[in-house]
């Protein structure tokens, strides 16, 4: 059901294209499900909880405390709030033209609501160089997205945005025995997975289970927890790791299990359709490259009647990142206050594919650099709340003590500001923008390991040994498989079967050995191209996607 309100100067549409949406009257738009506490929110509770929040000037606050994945818009008189959760998992964008707001989840129709729109050229380069366009920016210059944990607010022609929450991980620098933080990781995940549980409500659970440690670990648990109407599928090449490793682990656990079988054909097929094309443009939303991988499968399941329309999937997104598969080493080492290049290199590097920084547009060098800047800013205010409260000091006099009160090894190490910056852009507008998949084919979702309860043990709890190379996360996962698997449990995932020459190999010739052969979707002469190191020839999947997707939206913007 879609709503609408417009006034002089505000105009809102909500469509519900990304999640189940709750509407009360014209007013409120409550798009997914958050949770506070143990209480699923229902759109009344959250109205309410956000009217008191308003009154005690405590909006921010209070969102914080919020678990889950949603957004929302509330109107009251001349005012709209509008809110992302910490990850951004459901949408929001807005555009100003003439004064008026236009604030939607559908790009498609706020491209529709005004003419003389621009194509954003730094956003395109940036959207081919890393397949998602950071900050506020989208690929229409007039059309902005409201980012990870953000408190959006306008009135009378002003915005602010304000940021609630920073995954900003202490990283401590003490090392604690993997074994001593078990007991707090279980607590943990428990507490996930019976969140998952008490939402699914006795509803069909299905898992996109892969060859690696995350998606394993929410099997695991569930198991563990008896929740019974339980479906697990894989997709690739039926002689990848990735499928013998699933599949042992759904037999070893019981679970039922369903294998898609990907090649050539099948991908051929699927990019003639216009089904397929439509999806493209749907899951990019101007922003992000299309994630195609689970497309055929999703469709596959669906026809076939395995997935039931009330079903709720639950992906293993993204516990390698939160766990601390992403930790750059050379950032490990040093202070994150005095050493923003190094960050911002480290960046360009690893996100923006360049062999050295120069190699990107000067203008986008600029704009990452004032990113991290930003995230340099709130790693001190979080050090003066730190003092604050350690010292009873004010938080004017805390802030212009923190460089002469802490020491180098007491600071936040540069990685964690790293990190702060890939869950903003990344996770948040690549990652989790996988879940358009499920969007696009009417289905819900939840994803069990970005639950407050885990995020925090990574944030607050785990020091930076324990977390580097996902260390922790693997050894218990590997402990945890034993126990419910039986010692003939796989310890790895899938890549680690290959040797480090076969793996160099593998990557090569990825055209013709990628496991889900994606590469079809891709000319071959790109391909060869980009691999005589023509980098514009954007011979990968996901750089090809983004300017063939890129290309088209460009022909609808009015």
């Amino acid at each position: 059901m879609n709503k609408e309100q417009k006034t002089a100067a505000i105009h809102i549409k909500i469509h519900g294209i990304h999640g189940r949406l709750t509407s009360i009257g014209n007013h409120f738009h409550y798009i997914g499900q958050a949770i506070l506490g143990e209480q699923i929110l229902s759109a009344p509770s959250l109205l309410q909880y956000i009217k008191e929040l308003i009154s005690k000037q405590q909006l921010a606050q209070g969102i914080l405390k919020l678990n889950g994945f949603y957004a929302f818009t509330y109107q009251h008189n001349n005012t709209v709030y509008a809110v992302t959760d910490r990850l951004r998992s459901r949408p929001l964008f807005y555009a100003i033209h003439k004064k008026t707001l236009y604030l939607s989840d559908s790009t498609t129709w706020l491209n529709q609501q005004f003419s003389g729109k621009s194509i954003n050229r730094q956003g395109e380069m940036e959207l081919i160089r890393a397949g998602y366009i950071s900050g506020e920016d989208t690929l229409i210059t007039e059309m902005q997205q409201i980012e990870a944990s953000t408190l959006f607010t306008y009135q009378t022609n002003c915005i602010k945005k304000q940021k609630y929450y920073h995954f900003m991980p202490k990283n401590s620098s003490k090392l604690i025995a993997n074994s001593a933080l078990f007991a707090p990781l279980d607590k943990a995940l428990t507490q996930s997975i019976n969140r998952l549980i008490s939402l699914a409500n006795g509803r069909q659970i299905v898992i996109p289970l892969s060859g690696g440690f995350d998606s394993r670990i929410i099997a695991l648990y569930l198991k563990q927890a008896n929740y019974h109407n339980i479906v697990t599928f894989t997709f690739g090449k039926i002689t990848s790791q990735e499928v013998r490793i699933s599949q042992s682990i759904a037999n070893g656990l019981n679970l039922p299990w369903h294998f898609v079988e990907y090649n050539r054909k099948r991908w051929r097929k699927a990019q003639k359709s216009t089904d397929f094309n439509a999806f493209l443009l749907f899951i990019s939303s101007f922003t992000s490259v299309p994630n195609v991988q689970v497309y055929p499968a999703i469709k596959a399941l669906q026809q076939n009647g395995v997935i039931n329309a009330n079903a709720i999937i639950v992906p293993g997104h993204t516990g390698d990142f939160s766990s601390g598969g992403h930790i750059p080493s050379t950032l490990m080492a040093i202070p994150a206050q005095g050493n923003a290049k190094a960050i911002v290199n480290c960046i360009i590097g690893k996100h923006y594919h360049c062999k050295k920084p120069t190699d990107l547009d000067s203008r986008l060098i600029a704009k990452i650099s004032l990113q991290v800047d930003a995230l340099l800013q709130a790693d001190a205010l979080l050090q003066a709340d730190a003092l604050l409260q350690a010292d009873a000091l004010s938080q004017a006099d805390a802030l212009s003590r923190v460089s002469s009160l802490l020491t180098a090894s007491k600071q936040s190490p540069a990685c964690s500001v790293y990190e702060a910056w890939e869950f903003n852009e990344r996770q948040a507008k690549f990652i989790v923008n996988s879940n358009r998949y499920y969007d696009y084919r009417k289905l819900d979702w939840w994803m069990p390991l970005w639950d407050n309860a885990l995020i925090d043990f990574w944030q607050h709890i785990a020091p930076l040994a324990n977390r580097h190379n996902s260390g922790l996360w693997q050894e218990f996962i590997n402990l945890k498989s034993r126990e419910m698997l039986s010692e003939a449990a796989p310890q790895t995932n899938a890549s680690e079967h290959y040797s480090a020459f076969t793996q160099r190999i593998r990557a090569i010739f990825d055209y013709f050995t990628d496991p889900n052969a994606l590469y079809t979707l891709v000319p071959f002469h790109r391909w060869l191209l980009r691999k005589l190191k023509y980098p514009n020839a954007n011979g990968t999947v996901f750089s090809y996607l983004a300017e063939k997707t890129s290309n088209h939206q460009q022909k609808q913007i009015k």
